[in-house]
């Protein structure tokens, strides 16, 4: 029978090697996952804050109030800029008065929504 040396140390060396790759690569999908999680918070935070601010447009718009809307909100320890105007809107050919809201985070990200919250204002004779 014949003998094969070192052919042990071969196996372990690879396998060692095969382990590395599988550790290195679940590192770095677990820090792919983590990005991914912070970065759905964030859009999250904006989401809740625009539809806040949104709706206060459209009570205001609605019973004549004047409620304020926040220009600045901080989620979890990140800040936000939140600025809401009125712009012209015609869908479907109607002319219509719109709500936009934009929330805007500290990184760059920013989420706007927009929606018809009236006839067209009509202008002053």
């Amino acid at each position: 029978m014949k003998r094969r040396n070192g052919l042990l140390l071969l196996w372990v060396q690879m396998a060692s090697c095969l382990l590395l790759i599988l550790g290195g690569s679940t590192l770095a999908l677990t820090a792919a996952a983590a990005r991914a999680e912070a970065r759905a918070a964030e859009t999250a935070d904006m989401t809740l804050l625009a539809e806040e601010a949104m709706e206060t447009m459209k009570y205001n718009e609605r019973f004549d109030a004047s409620l304020p809307i926040p220009q600045e909100a901080e989620r979890n320890g990140k800040r936000y800029a939140v600025e809401a105007r009125r712009e012209a809107a015609s869908p479907a050919g109607l002319p219509c008065t719109a709500a936009a809201v934009t929330v805007t985070a500290e990184r760059g990200g920013s989420v706007t929504f927009r929606a018809v919250i009236g006839p067209a204002e009509e202008a002053a004779p």
